[in-house]
């Protein structure tokens, strides 16, 4: 399901939609979510979880991040170090460069061009 959040019409969906969007619980139309909203935002306990609650999902973000760097970086030293051999190879003249294609796993435009560059 969808929702425009910027749907503010006179009615329970246009008043959630106000509320989500509202930082100052006093301007809610709806208690229980401005309940919710003084709990963390001016509650001791409430800020310290919700300050809890962010830095974890911080460490995920940051973990998912450094994960995906971590295989990018392994792969295009993968890519780079293919393209040094097949370098090697074609200098040495001792296969085609549909072999060394073949044998490196490079597709040959992509090879041509990198060697050529």
């Amino acid at each position: 399901m969808y929702v425009n959040g910027d749907y503010r019409g006179d009615n329970p969906l246009g008043k959630l939609m106000h509320d989500f969007s509202m930082t100052n619980a006093d301007e809610m139309y709806y208690n229980e979510l401005a309940s919710r909203v003084r709990f963390h935002k001016q509650d001791e306990k409430g800020v310290q979880n919700m300050c809890k609650i962010v830095e974890e999902y911080g460490d995920e973000r940051a973990a998912e991040a450094l994960k995906i760097g971590i295989e990018k970086g392994i792969e295009q030293g993968m890519q780079k170090q293919a393209v040094a051999t097949a370098k090697k190879l074609l200098k040495d003249k001792k296969y085609t460069v549909e072999e060394i294609s073949a044998l490196l796993n490079i597709p040959v435009e992509a090879f041509v061009q990198t060697v050529q560059a």
